[in-house]
């Protein structure tokens, strides 16, 4: 066992998924998948559950993962304690959003074009809400991104611009055939609300679930949602901008239908009162001038 395979574990088992975890360490899904295949061939007892659409952890896998956890934070700290000084003019975001399968193509393309016109290096990681506070208070990002807004006392939100709304769906859904989906047709179904992403913020899913205009809403743990979603026929509410790929595999992307759709802020969150010199170089960019 070595901290690498730890790390990887923890990292699989935030996401839910061995590819999703890949991606996030830049390495195959064949590397991930032995990776843990040696980790566990070295334990009592096996750490996830395999299926044809995901993993889920094992009543023993949350027993390590309880306290494999704070081990990878902690060596992180260890790490950054002899880590070579931050380079203050590089800029740093945290896009605060699930792993949907462009993500990596996505990520490289907005850091490109910062690099562009920032004329700087950039780096876009993604993942939970509350890791990206966390990496903002380590100082380790300059700013998070944020499908809608968030309200907290210690951090200043501004809205950048606005995406639109939009459901992901499974293939076999009887509304995979329609080109938009209304509220109306979305109550006949199950609506999905995610632990790591709707608790955080003003999500989509909170937009519309504040208003009561929602039906059933269900929260399931990661081994519930495959069957929720390919078998009742489930919906999840996410971002309608189709280069972004899928979600969730073997699943389409429909827009909500015009007469339902609600301008959804995109936000840049910063520590209140401490923002970096990269980040205003950013509100520079995007606004044409200085902010504070």
């Amino acid at each position: 066992m070595n901290i690498k395979q730890v790390d990887y574990f923890v990292s699989a088992a935030n996401r839910g998924s061995l590819s999703a975890a890949a991606r996030d360490h830049g390495i195959s899904v064949q590397a991930m998948s032995k990776a843990m295949t040696d980790l566990e061939k070295e334990l009592p007892a096996p750490l996830f559950d395999r299926t044809p659409t995901g993993i889920s952890l094992t009543p023993f896998g949350q027993q390590f993962y309880a306290r494999a956890k704070p081990v990878c934070e902690a060596f992180t700290e260890l790490q950054n304690i002899t880590a070579e000084p931050p380079d203050d003019s590089k800029l740093k975001l945290f896009l605060c959003a699930p792993a949907f399968s462009h993500n990596a193509k996505a990520r490289a393309k907005m850091a490109a074009f910062f690099d562009k016109y920032l004329h700087t290096e950039s780096e876009i990681v993604m993942g939970r809400g509350e890791d990206g506070l966390a990496a903002l208070d380590r100082g380790e990002c300059d700013a998070v991104i944020t499908i809608g807004v968030l309200r907290h006392p210690d951090y200043d939100c501004l809205a950048v611009g606005t995406v639109p709304a939009g459901v992901c769906i499974s293939k076999n859904h009887p509304l995979s055939q329609n080109d938009a989906v209304t509220l109306e047709e979305i109550r006949q179904f199950p609506v999905l609300s995610s632990k790591m992403f709707d608790h955080f913020n003003d999500s989509i899913f909170v937009m519309y679930n504040r208003e009561g205009v929602l039906g059933t809403v269900v929260e399931p743990d990661l081994a519930e949602m495959p069957f929720l979603f390919y078998f009742k026929h489930a919906i999840t509410f996410m971002v309608n901008i189709p280069p972004l790929g899928e979600m969730m595999p073997f699943s389409v992307m429909k827009p909500l239908a015009e007469k339902d759709m609600k301008p959804v802020p995109l936000c840049l969150i910063t520590a209140k009162g401490a923002k970096s010199a990269p980040y205003r170089n950013l509100e520079a960019l995007l606004f044409g001038h200085p902010r504070t």
